[in-house]
């Protein structure tokens, strides 16, 4: 149950309307940038359209420009933006091409009406956990995640997890009882409710990172800690300026302020944000999955793919004393038999252990602690 666009065009001009994408992404404050494919004739660009949503993708290929897009994760305002943006790139480039729109958006512009199918899709959404509730089968949820590279929460039950924050089930029925319910629900949920990037727009961006992305750890560990507490420090400073009547969340803003060793904002004349409790996914436990693996691991530790003869997936802290990690080796095969070699855990400090995970071996020893261990900052 989901809302799409699918954008479809004949190419001319590869070159002259790659050039036009790009310039209309960035004169829009988009921020443009291109995946590197190795293929002649194949371009793609990606779009961030909104700072906590996925890239939007415009493939470039074999004459054909193709781009698909959810947008329910994200709210009516994506929508809408994503819609007028495939529309005047097509007519700038004097395409013919086909859209097809979820929502019919397209078909009249009419922005209160798509807010209505996004509020139904809500409302949907809700009856479906109602159901899943009542049936016990289920001690939690999810909605709109991303099912492929990318982490899991950690269960708690009686919530719904979804890129905007873990809501309580009661919570949630409860806001399905009438037009205005739902309505005042989807400014909260949605992370681009309306259609113009307005103090909610900012506010609701910063808080789906800090649920999703934020380490709430020092700046100065890593770059990505740098890059994920300046940013939403930054978008949580924009929503208060436009709009210092608009909740905020000042228990999180100041921790990260802390962190990133800044002053920040006085936050003491603003309204608290508590529309959702404890935020922040990676304060506790998340799980990545390798294949049939379920690894957990604290949310706060970093995370690394590294190619080698297989897969390595490296897992650590960073942390200046007492430096821990988790490394995973995976290769993928077709029929293959499962050989260990001796080598491997011949400096093991136990006794390897062999696992049958669901018709996969795999054998695990613990190697101790890494000695002269050296990265780059």
């Amino acid at each position: 149950m989901s809302i799409n666009i699918t954008f479809s065009a004949k190419s001319k001009n590869l070159s002259h309307e790659v050039e036009i994408a790009e310039n209309m992404g960035k004169e829009a404050g988009y921020i443009v940038s291109e995946n590197g494919v190795n293929i002649p004739q194949h371009r793609i660009l990606q779009f961030e359209f909104c700072p906590s949503a996925e890239e939007v993708l415009l493939n470039f290929y074999q004459g054909r420009i193709i781009c698909e897009c959810q947008t329910n994760v994200v709210g009516p305002g994506f929508h809408a933006e994503v819609v007028d943006f495939l529309d005047k790139f097509a007519r700038e480039c004097d395409l013919s091409f086909e859209l097809h729109d979820g929502a019919d958006y397209f078909a009249d512009r009419n922005f209160e009406q798509l807010q209505h199918e996004f509020n139904r899709w809500l409302s949907g959404v809700i009856h479906a956990i109602l159901y899943c509730a009542n049936s016990n089968e289920y001690s939690s949820l999810m909605i709109s995640w991303p099912l492929t590279d990318f982490y899991y929460p950690e269960e708690v039950p009686g919530t719904v997890v979804t890129p905007a924050g873990r809501f309580p089930i009661a919570k949630l029925i409860k806001y399905d009882q009438s037009k205005e319910n739902i309505e005042h629900l989807a400014k909260e949920f949605f992370i681009w409710n309306d259609r113009e990037k307005n103090a909610r727009f900012y506010r609701n961006n910063a808080l789906a990172k800090l649920w999703s992305e934020c380490y709430f750890m020092p700046s100065s560990r890593s770059i990505q800690d740098q890059r994920i507490n300046g940013q939403i420090i930054a978008i949580l400073e924009k929503a208060a300026a436009i709009d210092p009547a608009l909740p905020f969340p000042k228990r999180e803003y100041l921790e990260l302020c802390e962190l990133h060793d800044v002053k920040g904002i006085s936050v003491e004349p603003l309204p608290d944000y508590t529309f959702l409790e404890s935020i922040g996914y990676r304060k506790k436990t998340i799980i990545y999955t390798v294949g049939n693996l379920k690894i957990p691991v604290p949310g706060y530790f970093l995370f690394e793919l590294q190619e080698r003869a297989g897969y390595d997936h490296l897992f650590y802290d960073k942390f200046e004393e007492g430096w821990h990690e988790l490394r995973l080796t995976a290769f993928q095969g077709k029929k293959a038999k499962t050989k260990f070699s001796s080598e491997i855990f011949a400096d093991a400090v136990e006794e390897p252990i062999t696992l049958d995970l669901e018709g996969v071996k795999c054998r695990a020893a613990y190697a101790g602690k890494s000695k002269n261990l050296v990265r780059d900052k």
